[in-house]
């Protein structure tokens, strides 16, 4: 006969252990950076917004999906976006984006060029 002390393990099973629940948290708003929930959600060009902080960039008048343009991932009211390209009659003017002919290179050298003359 031994003396020994009984040894229990008394850690839980797999079975027995339960697996809290945690929420994901929601998703965050591109403008304001808070959380956005299903009832607030808007979603265009694949990108999150609340209804309320999607707005022109120009007038700041809130925004739907059928009334906006989007350009270099700015938002325009529809009203604007035609005002803007039709003062400059390019993108590249009215909306600041680089001028694309730079960026092929040699478009100042061809433009030169044209120009007719140089010496």
């Amino acid at each position: 006969k031994t003396d020994a002390p009984m040894v229990v393990d008394v850690s839980p099973s797999p079975a027995s252990v339960r697996v809290r629940w945690t929420p994901t948290p929601p998703a965050k708003c591109l403008v304001c950076d808070k959380s956005v929930y299903e009832q607030e959600k808007l979603v265009a060009d694949g990108k999150l917004f609340h209804k309320t902080c999607f707005r022109c960039t120009h007038c700041t008048r809130v925004l739907s999906l059928g009334s906006y343009a989007s350009i270099n991932e700015k938002n325009y009211c529809k009203p604007h976006f035609k005002q803007l390209f039709a003062e400059k009659g390019n993108y590249t003017d009215s909306f600041g984006i680089a001028d694309p002919k730079k960026e092929w290179g040699g478009g100042e050298e061809a433009a030169g060029d044209k120009g007719g003359g140089g010496g």
